[in-house]
């Protein structure tokens, strides 16, 4: 048994040595405190059956603590004793008893009556605990009735839930046959409601009632029934199929007190049955008695074990025979080698061939087979299609021979078409050259002079004595100055004309800039202005000394490929200008070379107030040998070759159209 607590109170110590004396017993723990602050935390920490409590004690008096004792809920119901040598009045005890004390004891104090009071008030405490823990075993047990009632309530519910929720009619039957409950699914499938099935006799309900009888008896025999077929009769005199099972229940002695049986519809499984033995007998028509050669082949034996009769006429075998022969009897390959393809066949790997078959008359055919995997009854065969190709494959010999022909005559037909592009190539720089010399000359015209005049004027000099080595000096540097310009000239046509065909980085305005350094005499002399406009940066300028290079509309590329392009389409603009002011219709040419860059696509517009396109012609400018020009004035292959490099060598577009007053040609890049 646990010990019971007593708290002793008193600020003397040999006063508290003298209760510890008198109380000591082994079935009680006496805890001392020597002021009323050290009772009351002592009181918060632990359990106690009774206080002994001093009066007379400093800071706090045994009253004061007994109030505060009184006042906590924990332990407003603890028995007090006050004890006292000197408040020993009446009035001092009237107070005690108004402090909440079950006794007032004046010292000295009788131990055998201090022992058999404390007695009384342990045995009370132990009353009171033994009444509490039976209070709270009480309280446990009828807890837990009252969870097992919810939870059978609950467990009750949802087992009736479950069997309602059922698609599957579900019967409960006694010992006698007779209905005891049944759920929706019973009601609807009988065409009957509850009320009228409980109590009535199951096997009024089938349509075998001597089977209906022989499966719940069963049930009741061995505890189980599976797997009955039996025809419900509904009211209205439809059947429907069911397959039952069944299985006994049992009351809480564990005798058995009924049968659920669940029944579940099986007519779309009927039907199904019925489908697919109909199914069968169409696909025996059909293999049968259809045109197209069908066998099916054991994988695993090689067996032919079954054939139509198309396959009977066409290899000659009575039917007898070719079902019990092997599909290596047929088929013209190595034994080894046509158990291989049998089992590729038989994996999925493969499902289509073509093997020479020997006929039965010993004619061997070209056969095209098609054949697939198929479960009959448990069993994996071949399911294969045969096809006579013999004639097919002799067709494709033959058009294999023709098509050898054709690509020869293909090859050299595009040999031809080559070396007739590579002469257009020819033509097109061949006449792009001329452009060239002819800028050469122009290039060339100022730079004569210039030497021609210092050569004049040297000998002046000389005739006039002013030949001294200042002027010498001052002609040489002035003739070579004029030398290297027609040099650079030279370098530059040398450049343009370098068949470079390795891709390279470079910045496409510098190519323009390349190109427009050669023909700026040529235009000069034609009264011909240019203009280059960024328009990323927002800047224009006519000067070909302006450094306007950057990152922006570098390409990786054929550079040589694509200033032969700029030279073309600028000699084109330079010649419309021309033919327009020979018309008297204007006075000054002008050509633009705008470089845009949307994401990652480079523009360049060339446009002039030349003549524009005839928008008669406008779909044919690119073709070859087209043009519009005077005889021995044009080859028509410049512009067909600037599409062909722009779109096939560098991956562009370059297409025209007409402007007010001229017409521009646009290079998309990117």
């Amino acid at each position: 048994m646990e010990k019971q607590n007593i708290l002793t109170v008193d600020d003397r110590l040999e006063n508290l040595l003298v209760l510890d004396t008198i109380l000591q017993s082994p079935d009680v723990n006496i805890v001392k405190a020597t002021s009323g602050h050290e009772a009351l935390w002592q009181l918060l920490n632990m359990s106690f059956a009774l206080v002994l409590l001093d009066v007379q004690m400093p800071d706090m008096n045994g009253f004061e603590a007994a109030e505060l004792i009184r006042r906590n809920n924990k332990t407003k119901t603890l028995p007090i004793i006050f004890i006292s040598a000197v408040s020993t009045e009446q009035r001092f005890i009237f107070k005690g008893y108004e402090s909440g004390a079950v006794d007032y004891l004046v010292k000295p104090i009788e131990p055998t009556i201090l022992k058999s009071k404390v007695n009384v008030f342990l045995e009370l405490h132990r009353q009171k605990q033994l009444i509490t823990k039976q209070s709270e075993d009480l309280y446990m047990a009828n807890e837990f009735l009252k969870k097992t009632t919810e939870a059978l309530r609950i467990a009750n519910e949802y087992n009736r839930k479950l069997i309602e929720a059922s698609l599957d009619p579900m019967i409960s039957v006694d010992p006698d046959g007779k209905v005891r409950d049944v759920n929706v699914a019973a009601e609807i499938v009988t065409g009957r409601l509850r009320r009228n099935l409980i109590e009535a006799d199951l096997i009024n309900y089938f349509k075998e009632p001597q089977k209906a009888a022989e499966f719940y008896k069963k049930a009741f025999e061995s505890g189980t029934a599976h797997d009955y077929e039996l025809n419900i009769l509904r009211s209205d005199g439809q059947i429907t199929p069911v397959l039952c099972n069944a299985s006994v229940y049992r009351d809480e002695t564990g005798a058995v007190v009924g049968v659920i049986i669940a029944a579940r519809d099986i007519s779309i499984r009927k039907s199904m049955e019925e489908a697919l033995i109909e199914s069968e007998r169409k696909f025996r028509d059909l293999f049968t008695k259809h045109s197209a050669i069908m066998c099916l082949i054991d994988p695993d034996t090689g067996n032919i074990v079954d054939a139509n009769y198309s396959a009977e006429k066409y290899y000659g075998y009575p039917l007898e025979k070719l079902i019990n022969m092997k599909a290596t009897d047929i088929i013209v390959l190595p034994n080894e080698q046509t158990i291989e393809v049998i089992g590729q066949a038989a994996k999925g790997k493969k499902d289509h061939f073509i093997f020479k078959h020997r006929l039965a008359n010993g004619v061997i055919r070209d056969m095209e087979i098609y054949s697939t995997p198929i479960n009959v009854n448990n069993r994996v065969l071949l399911f294969s299609i045969m096809h006579d190709v013999t004639e097919r494959i002799q067709y494709e010999n033959e058009l294999m021979e023709l098509n050898k022909k054709l690509e020869s005559l293909v090859r050299d037909e595009i040999e031809k078409r080559r070396k007739q592009e590579q002469l257009l190539i020819q033509q097109s720089k061949m006449a792009a050259m001329g452009e060239m010399i002819s800028a050469i000359a122009h290039q060339w015209r100022q730079p004569l002079n210039a030497l021609s005049i210092i050569i004049q004027d040297i000998g002046d000099a000389y005739d006039y004595g002013e030949l001294d080595k200042l002027y010498l000096e001052r002609s040489i540097n002035n003739s070579v100055s004029q030398i290297t310009f027609m040099s650079k000239t030279i370098d530059d046509f040398r450049n343009f004309y370098k068949p470079l065909k390795e891709k390279k980085l470079f910045d496409v305005k510098q190519a323009a800039i390349n190109v427009l350094s050669l023909l700026s005499a040529q235009l000069k002399n034609n009264s011909i202005s240019y203009r280059l406009a960024c328009h990323i940066h927002n800047r224009s300028f006519d000067d070909l000394n302006t450094e306007i290079c950057c990152e922006d509309f570098k390409i990786f590329s054929y550079q040589s490929e694509f200033e032969h392009v700029l030279l073309n389409l600028i000699n084109n603009s330079k010649d419309a200008i021309i033919e327009k002011r020979n018309r008297k219709l204007i006075d000054d040419g002008l050509i633009n070379l705008d470089f845009y860059k949307n994401d990652d696509k480079i523009t360049i517009k060339i446009s002039d107030n030349g003549t524009g396109i005839p928008i008669e012609i406008m779909d044919r400018i690119f073709e070859p040998y087209f043009t519009t020009k005077e005889l021995n004035k044009g080859t028509g292959v410049g512009l067909y070759m600037s599409k062909t490099i722009i779109e096939e060598n560098i991956g562009g577009r370059l297409y025209a159209e007409n402007i007010e007053n001229g017409a521009s040609f646009i290079i998309e890049l990117g």
